[in-house]
């Protein structure tokens, strides 16, 4: 990856009761210097399963540009909303989440209620 570059990733899982983001952002954290999640839909709050964006990067993103960027200067609504950084920290906190490594990457494990239809 070039020193400016972006790993960008997108991620399917429940905000409120899924495990496997807070992980995966957790351990994003270990290796680049700024992690950002991008929620659908504008919130930051939202509830169910759905697709979200993790971009990490040892570069930090103009926030203001990119929305300026998306919203084409606030002439359109913005599809996704980058959590701040207090939102993601509490985020976090809440889930204690695990450090996924070549030796423990419990993926199916982390996502078993999605694909159980929610049961736990």
């Amino acid at each position: 990856m070039t020193e400016n570059g972006i790993y960008l990733l997108n991620l399917i899982d429940d905000y409120q009761r899924g495990q496997y983001m807070a992980s995966f952002v957790h351990t994003l954290r270990q290796a680049f210097n700024h992690v950002y999640l991008f929620s659908p839909l504008g919130t930051v709050t939202y509830t169910g399963t759905s697709t979200y964006v993790l971009a990490a990067t040892d570069q930090p993103i103009d926030l203001t540009a990119y929305r300026n960027f998306i919203t084409e200067g606030g002439k359109k609504d913005a599809i996704a909303s980058p959590h701040d950084e207090s939102n993601l920290e509490e985020y976090l906190t809440g889930k204690k989440p695990i450090l996924l490594t070549d030796d423990y990457v419990p993926t199916d494990i982390l996502v078993a209620s999605l694909l159980a239809g929610g049961r736990k």
